[in-house]
């Protein structure tokens, strides 16, 4: 997750270790009071969401960015490395947050308060690429620096293709037949998955009516 990605990894630590039932660690006090209420804001959002579905409507970006500001922000403003230096932890554990924190990216933590259409984490992707992070474990090397180049490219015209809706043996049917025919960085552009959505849908409708009916 983003917010927690961009935690020290010190602190993280300290919610394994050393925490007792009646203690306020560092990681708890970020857990508690800055990481949850921002991802409460972000179920109301959801619920939102699900009901402008359940209507067939989208939930306009303009809603999202209000409920973000109105309360998500004025958390966020508060999550400064100062804030949590004050909360007890054993004293090598809090000299490394100190220093960790210190030099932490916090700006990391609100660039979705500004841009409604960021999700506030990476755990989609952090799910879409768990396969490949498998496999590649599994294989334990590419052969080349232009085999490892080739496999993150097609990994990510997959990713792509699921992430706009698209069914990806299609799209890389179609990819491979017209690419070689491309010689231009706009005909390629073409090409990219979100640009060809509408012509892959008008196949699969024609496939689908040319398809005999069941008997």
């Amino acid at each position: 997750m983003w917010l927690l990605a961009a935690l020290p990894h010190d602190v993280l630590q300290a919610r394994k270790v050393s925490q007792l039932p009646s203690s306020r660690t560092l990681a708890n006090a970020a857990m508690v009071d800055y990481i949850r209420p921002v991802y409460q804001v972000e179920e109301q959002i959801k619920g939102l969401r699900e009901e402008s579905a359940a209507r067939g409507e989208d939930l306009p970006l303009e809603a999202v960015l209000a409920l973000r500001q109105e309360k998500s922000k004025p958390i966020l403003e508060k999550f400064k490395p100062g804030s949590m230096i004050c909360c007890p932890a054993p004293r090598p554990t809090a000299h490394s947050a100190r220093r960790s924190l210190h030099h932490s990216p916090v700006a990391k933590l609100v660039r979705h308060l500004d841009h409604p259409e960021m999700p506030v984490d990476n755990n989609y992707v952090e799910r879409q690429i768990k396969s490949y992070a498998t496999g590649r474990k599994a294989w334990l090397f590419a052969y080349d620096a232009a085999g490892a180049q080739a496999s993150a490219n097609l990994y990510s015209l997959v990713m792509s293709c699921r992430a706009n809706a698209i069914e990806p043996y299609a799209y890389l049917n179609y990819l491979f037949e017209h690419l070689p025919a491309a010689s231009t960085v706009a005909q390629i552009e073409a090409l990219l998955p979100w640009n060809l959505k509408t012509i892959l849908e008008a196949q699969q409708q024609s496939r689908q009516r040319q398809r005999p009916s069941a008997a």
